[in-house]
């Protein structure tokens, strides 16, 4: 038994003899007979520093606050109180978090949870100046987890004037405009409960707000410059057109890109088709220009116009000499 074990009747003694206030070299300094290998570390040594690095305040376990939590986690916790509103669920913070109406008929528990059941909830969103906690009972995907033209599907949770709000497993209901609802002829046709399938036209973190479209799009990054397509048209303005190309952003028609003259109203009418080019492509702005400058659109025929001909001066010396000798031969006649 080496002298460097520590006192097992004493122990702590020899920890406290070890921890002492002198000032010692940096690891990498080297004294006077030193070796070249540093020595290594002793039991004695792990065990003081294991010890003298811990604190009471850090062995005492820390309650978990309102501010701790994030979109998404997953937390037990003990329903204390079943409402009209929803479950109240003690999840061990400094506040009960709620189990909204909505979510529990979702997850098909509504009538089901009683107070004292033990569940398993996921985070929706904290409002720390509130003091609110959104819980869910389905693990939801993150903002984050969502981009721009991913097809999803989704169920219709709620029906207003300006849209139809649906549940697409996130940690909020995105919104289908109802521009949207009109463009694809789905005006009064979408129900409560209705499954559909939409896709991811714009997801704003800072809001927390999710946009979305009807069906499946191309992403942004596959619409290339040089690419001839048939695009209807979404809206009018005065300056162009908003054309629906089948990406999840309209491409923009410029009335300077038109063809035929006149305002966009002119060329144009909403919920037509037309065949136009795209002439770039702007990723970080997203935006996407049109054209439909030299492109034959559909039933059209161009008609062959006449050309003004400007003569020559030999055409013109040949004519003039042709004149005079018809002169002379009216002449003769007479």
């Amino acid at each position: 038994m080496t002298t460097d074990q520590p006192n097992e009747e004493a122990p702590f003694q020899e920890v406290e003899a070890e921890t002492t206030t002198e000032v010692l070299p940096p690891p990498e300094a080297k004294l006077p007979g030193d070796s070249a290998e540093p020595p290594a570390t002793t039991e004695k040594q792990s065990l003081t520093e294991t010890i003298s690095a811990k604190t009471p305040a850090e062995v005492e376990e820390q309650p978990i606050t309102l501010a701790d939590l994030r979109a998404g986690m997953e937390l037990s916790g003990k329903v204390v109180n079943v409402m009209t509103l929803g479950a109240f669920v003690d999840v061990g913070v400094d506040r009960d978090g709620l189990v909204h109406i909505s979510e529990m008929q979702r997850a098909g528990q509504e009538n089901k949870i009683k107070k004292g059941d033990e569940i398993q909830v996921w985070v929706l969103n904290t409002d720390q100046r509130a003091n609110r906690l959104s819980l869910s009972l389905e693990k939801k995907m993150s903002l984050r987890q969502l981009k721009s033209g991913m097809t999803l599907n989704a169920r219709v949770v709620r029906l207003t004037k300006f849209g139809a709000f649906v549940d697409v497993g996130a940690v909020v209901d995105g919104l289908v405009h109802a521009d949207e609802i009109s463009r694809n002829n789905q005006e009064g046709k979408l129900k409560v409960g209705q499954e559909i399938q939409v896709f991811v036209r714009n997801v704003n973190r800072e809001s927390k707000r999710l946009s979305l479209g009807l069906g499946a799009r191309t992403s942004l990054a596959d619409i290339k410059a040089g690419t001839e397509l048939d695009g209807r048209v979404a809206r009018l303005t005065e300056f162009g057109a908003f054309l629906d190309i089948g990406c999840v952003v309209d491409g923009l028609l410029h009335v300077s890109e038109m063809t035929g003259g006149g305002s966009p109203a002119d060329v144009l009418s909403v919920g037509e088709t037309t065949q136009v080019r795209v002439q770039s492509v702007d990723l970080e702005r997203r935006r996407i220009s049109l054209t439909m400058k030299g492109i034959r659109q559909p039933g059209f025929e161009p008609v062959e116009q006449e050309t003004e001909h400007f003569p020559t001066a030999m055409e013109i010396a040949l004519q003039e000499a042709e004149e005079r000798a018809q002169k002379k031969k009216r002449g003769r006649r007479r």
